[in-house]
């Protein structure tokens, strides 16, 4: 077959051709380019449905600059809808098919009139009618090729074994930016321009698309998983602290070495030079449960501890404010809900201090002492094993954090009590600060519970005070 002036290095020359042939090179008047059934009903189910179409998209408009011709078929449109519509195939030779394969009795008739002996095919799904495609021009000794970032399958592995397959077939697995400048050959080209327009279109698609996944904000807890991303297979390691800053050196020692990294400060100066140059294939998750409260200048990461320790401060603060006026509270106990454990650890050491100054002897000031721990960390598992019986949603580490910051209008009783020394004062006190206790915990405790069991989820966080209390009046 004689080649175009414009690739004078397809020429014969003894037996270039035949070596040529055996390479796998390809050659615009020798080469059909085939879409396999990207459907509609495939999208939503098709792992990297959205990298095929954009490297469809982009082989159809080659396809129209080099004047290759397509051929399209559909897989059983009545039920699977037909191509997607970013897809023009105006241009293109469509065959509805059942079978898998798309050599179908129509298509092998057509094909065989084009009088070209190399396809280039991509389409879905790439162990199922890509594979079967590919095998069956292969054994009538057509020259596949198969591009690996325009097929996809439902599950990664079957994509991957099927081009392990195909390549031991004898196709060849390659990319749709490699077959276009392959059949380019130069950039002398006159069709050089308008497709290095069309591979840069596609490249700035990809990116976008890449940029779309990275912005989805990750809810896995103290976990892991291995997502696909642009080609590309990337395990997370997922740190849900819950804002809590002090864990950030458990945090630096995972990220060291790390291909990319996630944070809810998505203006954090640390992570800045990670997301302009960011790995290819390579995620960076960004997001946070209320973007209107974050500082973006700050990066928690590299700021010294005496920030985070006044940081924290400040955060025990407010939670101890919202504590003491739970009627003006607009915000439905949000505030304790992003729990940390300073305030209820500074609170118990307060009233286990109290207590135990009031002790008779050093026996029974350390029981006092540690009465209040362990009763805070019982009841606080017996409120949670509650709700969640209750099909309440709340987590044992929330439940220490609420119990133990609405215990300060008792460590305050506590403290009134030991200055007066009047038992009916004493009495007195306990009672307010009791009431202001189980009232600060109120709105927290009954959005635990479904609103027709709050009185079951209210009953043990009123016993808890009430125990609290009643240690008080026994010191």
């Amino acid at each position: 077959m004689a080649y175009p002036a414009t690739h004078p290095q397809t020429a014969k020359v003894g037996g270039h051709e035949e070596a040529e042939a055996h390479l796998g090179r390809l050659h615009e008047a020798s080469t059909t380019f085939l879409l396999c059934d990207v459907q509609e009903k495939f999208r939503p189910v098709i792992d990297q449905m959205s990298q095929v179409i954009l490297a469809s998209k982009a082989m159809l408009e080659a396809a129209k600059v080099m004047s290759i011709p397509v051929i399209v078929t559909e897989q059983y449109p009545k039920a699977l809808g037909h191509t997607v519509e970013e897809l023009d195939i105006s241009q293109a030779k469509v065959f509805e098919k059942t079978n898998f394969s798309m050599c179908t009795h129509e298509f092998l008739q057509y094909f065989v009139g084009l009088q070209r002996k190399d396809v280039v095919i991509f389409g879905v799904e790439t162990h199922v009618c890509v594979q079967q495609t590919a095998l069956d021009l292969t054994s009538r000794g057509i020259q596949v090729h198969v591009i690996a970032d325009g097929c996809s399958s439902q599950r990664t592995l079957d994509r991957q074994v099927a081009f392990d397959r195909l390549r031991q077939a004898g196709c060849y697995v390659t990319t749709m930016e490699s077959v276009l400048f392959e059949l380019l050959r130069s950039k002398d080209a006159p069709e050089f321009k308008a497709i290095s327009g069309i591979v840069k279109a596609y490249g700035e698609s990809l990116k976008k698309l890449v940029h779309e996944a990275r912005t989805v904000t990750v809810g896995v807890e103290f976990g892991s998983r291995t997502v696909e991303v642009a080609g590309c297979r990337v395990k997370l390691q997922c740190w849900d602290t819950a804002g809590q800053d002090r864990f950030r050196s458990i945090i630096r020692s995972y990220y060291r070495g790390a291909a990319g990294m996630g944070d809810d400060d998505t203006g954090a100066v640390s992570l800045q030079r990670l997301r302009e140059t960011p790995p290819p294939g390579v995620p960076n998750f960004q997001g946070g449960q209320d973007e209107s409260l974050m500082d973006r200048s700050r990066c928690t990461l590299d700021e010294p501890v005496s920030e985070t320790i006044m940081r924290d401060l400040r955060s025990v603060a407010q939670k101890l404010m919202y504590v003491m006026m739970p009627m003006n509270s607009t915000d439905q106990g949000r505030r304790l809900r992003d729990w940390d454990l300073w305030g209820p650890l500074l609170l118990c050491l307060a009233l286990g201090l109290i207590l135990s100054g009031q002790a008779a002897d050093s026996t029974q000031a350390s029981y006092a002492f540690a009465d209040i721990f362990v009763t805070v960390w019982v009841g606080s598992g017996v409120v949670t094993l509650n709700a969640l019986l209750l099909r309440g949603k709340v987590s044992f580490f929330q439940t220490v954090c609420v119990l133990g910051y609405c215990i300060f209008p008792l460590v305050v009783s506590a403290f009134c009590a030991m200055l007066l020394h009047i038992d009916w004062l004493k009495l007195l006190f306990v009672l307010a600060g009791l009431a202001w206790s189980g009232k600060a915990s109120l709105t927290f405790v009954t959005e635990l519970v479904p609103e027709d069991k709050k009185l079951l989820g209210i009953y043990p966080v009123w016993l808890f005070y009430c125990a609290i209390a009643w240690m008080i009046l026994l010191a």
